[in-house]
């Protein structure tokens, strides 16, 4: 039930809510002065504090944000940086480098640019994946792909609900159907 909170690292534990001590902060607090922002794992402060737990701790900006009580999507830029950015972005819209962007952008070709390893998790990613599968009892989609034996389209089932699907289709199914009765 709660795999998108823990994933999106918003499931709390029971024994710690926000305020409460967390290394050298507070548990789901983010601590901004003129000097940057606090670090929970060592008391330092930092202007980016992404790249400082990286670097100093071992650790992604995800794994810091879960293990200290911030949402996954919150920052961890101070707020005058991200306003500069979010400044220089919007400088940035109708420029000659934007409509070159534009210009180029085409989602055919990067549609077709894509390989099914292109959708495969690897590193970090993929060992992440399988955490949250081993918490939730392994109970992950198997890739099973089936043929369609009217069309003969690939196509992969959902889990069954009290029946299998033997076609792709509506209407691979009633072909099918109608070759059986003919076939009696």
């Amino acid at each position: 039930m709660h795999y998108k909170r823990i994933r999106a690292g918003r499931l709390v534990e029971e024994s710690r809510q926000v305020g409460d001590a967390d290394g050298f902060g507070n548990y789901g607090v983010i601590d901004e002065t003129a000097d940057g922002l606090l670090c929970h794992e060592c008391g330092a402060r930092a202007r980016g504090l992404g790249v400082h737990v990286y670097k100093q701790h071992g650790m992604t900006a995800r794994e810091y944000k879960v293990q200290h009580g911030f949402p996954v999507r919150k920052s961890l830029l101070p707020i005058d940086t991200q306003e500069l950015l979010a400044a220089k972005a919007r400088e940035r819209v109708g420029t000659r480098g934007w409509q070159n962007l534009v210009d180029a952008r085409n989602p055919i070709a990067a549609a077709a640019a894509r390989t099914p390893s292109s959708f495969n998790r690897t590193g970090a990613s993929a060992l992440a994946a399988g955490a949250v599968a081993a918490m939730n009892g392994k109970r992950t989609r198997k890739g099973i792909v089936r043929t369609c034996p009217i069309c003969g389209a690939c196509w992969c089932p959902l889990p069954p609900a009290g029946y299998k699907r033997r076609t792709c289709s509506a209407e691979c199914w009633s072909t099918l159907l109608s070759q059986k009765r003919r076939s009696r």
